[in-house]
């Protein structure tokens, strides 16, 4: 049975910066549908927005702080340490790093009372594993195929290993993500959701 991390240990007693140790290549076809079919990261990031959590009797799961206390306010401070225009492949799963640190230090505030604990910085790295499947998720879902004008060229030749050692050979489109602030405030709780449902409904993939 895979042990999964509480939210406690996706910690660092280092005041490390959370966008360090993300870089993560998403913008080939190979490497978005092998972390797509990555049972690990999938259930990685099922654990992280399935997660329980709950303080004095009140949600503090990932997904419902996501849609209650995530404000306009706090992503445009995680926008401007990442000093970026537009949301990308590679700037998403930064983001959603930070996005999920910035939940566990809100969490950790609001329990830090009760077990007289200070808060640590989350290890970026460790964060990074658990936000993969549901960043590459978005990727696919939400952002659109990278066509070019040469009509053979629109899908590439990829051949994947899944855990149980199956070789899937498929021909697979490319997919790019660009987003505005105001595009990824109005969505990314949505999308959240929308990632439980579909991974809820279609486990195997």
């Amino acid at each position: 049975r895979l042990k999964m991390q509480t939210t406690e240990q996706i910690q660092s007693p280092s005041n490390s910066d959370p966008a360090t140790n993300t870089t993560l290549s998403l913008d080939t076809a190979q490497r978005q549908q092998e972390l797509f079919h990555d049972e690990m990261a999938k259930m990685k990031s099922l654990y992280l927005c399935r997660n329980h959590a709950s303080v004095n009797g009140e949600d503090w799961s990932f997904a419902h702080w996501l849609s209650a206390r995530f404000t306009q306010e706090d992503l445009q401070e995680i926008w401007a340490k990442l000093s970026i225009d537009e949301c990308r492949n590679g700037e998403l799963l930064s983001l959603l790093v930070m996005i999920v640190v910035n939940y566990n230090q809100q969490l950790q505030k609001v329990r830090a009372p009760k077990n007289g604990k200070a808060a640590h910085a989350a290890n970026a790295a460790i964060v990074s594993e658990y936000v993969q499947h549901l960043c590459v998720w978005i990727i696919i879902n939400k952002g659109t195929n990278a066509v070019t004008d040469d009509i053979e060229q629109e899908q590439e030749e990829i051949c994947i290993k899944l855990g149980n050692g199956t070789m899937i050979n498929k021909r697979s489109h490319r997919y790019l993500l660009s987003y505005t602030q105001s595009v990824i405030a109005q969505n990314v709780s949505k999308w959240v959701h929308e990632y439980l449902e579909a991974m809820t409904n279609d486990w195997t993939l």
